[in-house]
């Protein structure tokens, strides 16, 4: 990959098959289809597990650290694979089946990539690993955890990923045994309670830091 583009920041060893034509020298006149496979590949600087784990361990509730969690394991940036059927279209490549995995996590995504520019504009799912969660958890006990992406903007070589906050809580609060609290408020007061009562907590936590600022 670097070799065709010249740059560092995507590297990998490329395989693609697919038919293209241009309309003149640059890449935003190509327009085609194919597949695209990067196995093993990088992304300089960015893992997609530590960008999920971050984002777990910012959340006011989790305190992971606390917990005797080290999260420096999923900072790799180095991915297993990258692959993708792909159209092209002025320059814009589009799919309906990226995915990306680390050793951790996988992410399943649609959207576009431009070539050009090589912004991003992609959405879907990231699968956490029965081995992290058993991890993070502390339970034998252990399931896939799947929390929807909301966005990915950026470009190819400095995403931003975008996660859905509300599927991110859950899963903090699995980690830290809150899952069971609201399992037994919801047998006592009612299926929703332990949620909506975790939402209010939520609400508060959310109103002291605004008025903090």
């Amino acid at each position: 990959v670097a070799a065709l583009s010249g740059r560092t920041d995507l590297s990998g060893v490329l395989g693609a098959s697919g038919q293209l034509t241009a309309k003149g020298a640059g890449v935003e006149t190509l327009n085609g289809r194919g597949r695209i496979e990067i196995r093993p590949g990088r992304i300089k600087g960015f893992s997609l597990t530590k960008q999920v784990m971050g984002s777990l361990a910012a959340l006011p509730a989790l305190a992971l650290a606390a917990k005797g969690k080290d999260l420096s394991k999923y900072e790799q940036d180095e991915f297993s694979y990258l692959t993708a059927d792909y159209t092209i279209r002025n320059g814009v490549v589009s799919t309906d089946n990226l995915e990306l995995a680390y050793k951790d996590a996988t992410a399943y995504l649609h959207g576009s990539v431009g070539l050009a520019d090589r912004a991003l504009d992609l959405s879907g799912k990231v699968v956490l690993t029965k081995a992290a969660d058993s991890e993070l958890a502390g339970t034998s006990r252990a399931k896939e955890r799947t929390i929807p992406i909301t966005h990915i903007g950026g470009t190819y070589d400095s995403p931003r990923l975008v996660l859905d906050q509300r599927a991110l809580s859950a899963v903090a609060g699995a980690y830290l045994g809150d899952e069971r609290i609201i399992k037994k408020l919801d047998k006592k007061l009612g299926p929703g309670a332990g949620e909506a009562i975790q939402g209010v907590l939520d609400g508060l936590l959310g109103g002291s830091k605004q008025k903090e600022r």
